[in-house]
């Protein structure tokens, strides 16, 4: 439904840069398809001056200018409104030497009007179907702990008992039931980080760098590993089911660093200039990484690429690519991803 918005008014403004931005409230704005740009060349619309932060903040449908370095720019913005308030703003700017006029806001204007019931009903589709994801994880999650972990922890009881009788009556076997209370040990713990790993999500309003800073925190505390984040946005947000996608892969990546044998320190560094999202991920242990084919990972079918470095090397170093899919042209690119919102 949006390539179909974009489609139509393309075809009337031509030489623009056009996306549409779905949005509700004060939540970030997400970049929900775009045309005639790699990523988005607007400023987060919540602080920014321009007639794009105007409409966003509640203003009405309009044209104006917006000064860039390279120049200014004719722009023309228009929301859609949906049963609960905007949904989506649409935004196209062109150079001032061809700036738009009301004709143009006007076809604008209705084009949206009448698409927006569709794609409205689409955004709360996808926004419920995201919100059982989430509610499935959690369920998921409740029943291993009350179900394996329980029994784990009783597992656990019965060894402490049982060695604490071994080391006064048969002290050759007490090595073995310590070591195998030390592992059990191991594998509960592992196993209520993974049911906090099926439980986390990344909060919309809040977006994915804090979630990631908070989540890459608690891991160097539980491990005592040495861990050097840097994550980098441009205000702009991806869609949440390609944020929630990211933090889950970035929970399978800790998980391959907390058990590779003599991991000591890891690397992540994040990029996104949405829909545009560069990860780099390292560490110094060994990984079972270059072993795993990630062609069938969710977010190679919303348009990620994964490399794998050099196995040869001690260590692991992964770099994922995502970029708006080519539509032929060499002036005209699209991406669209569908916003769920937990």
């Amino acid at each position: 439904m949006a390539e179909r918005l974009l489609d139509e008014v393309a075809e009337h403004l031509p030489g623009s840069r056009i996306a549409l931005l779905a949005g509700t409230g004060d939540a970030p704005a997400v970049v929900l398809a775009l045309v005639g740009a790699e990523q988005a060349p607007w400023p987060d619309p919540r602080t920014d001056d321009s007639p794009l932060g105007q409409v966003w903040r509640g203003a009405t449908a309009t044209t104006g200018t917006w000064a860039t370095p390279a120049g200014s720019r004719s722009m023309v913005v228009v929301p859609l409104e949906g049963e609960e308030g905007r949904c989506a703003v649409l935004v196209a700017d062109r150079d001032a030497a061809a700036p738009f006029d009301v004709a143009d806001l006007a076809f604008v204007a209705g084009v949206t009007q009448r698409l927006t019931p569709a794609l409205a009903h689409a955004l709360e589709v996808a926004a419920l179907a995201e919100r059982q994801a989430h509610d499935e994880r959690v369920r998921l999650a409740q029943e291993l702990h009350d179900g394996l972990a329980q029994e784990l922890v009783a597992l656990g009881y019965r060894i402490d008992f049982t060695r604490r009788q071994v080391d006064r009556s048969d002290p050759a076997l007490a090595a073995p039931l310590h070591e195998a209370r030390d592992e059990l040990s191991r594998i509960l713990a592992d196993l209520r980080l993974r049911m906090a790993d099926l439980q986390a999500s990344v909060d919309p309003d809040g977006g994915l760098a804090p979630a990631l800073r908070g989540r890459l925190e608690q891991f160097a505390e539980i491990t005592g590993l040495k861990v050097q984040v840097d994550v980098d946005d441009d205000g702009l947000a991806l869609p949440p089911v390609v944020q929630d996608q990211l933090f889950r892969f970035v929970l399978d990546l800790l998980a391959d660093a907390r058990h590779a044998r003599g991991a000591n320190r890891l690397e992540l560094a994040l990029k996104v200039a949405a829909p545009r999202v560069r990860l780099r991920f390292t560490h110094d242990g060994e990984s079972s990484l270059p072993s795993r084919d990630f062609s069938g990972h969710p977010l190679a079918q919303l348009g990620a690429v994964v490399f794998i470095g050099d196995a040869s090397r001690p260590g692991v170093e992964l770099t994922l690519e995502m970029s708006p899919a080519d539509s032929g042209t060499t002036d005209r690119r699209r991406s669209e991803r569908i916003p769920l919102r937990s």
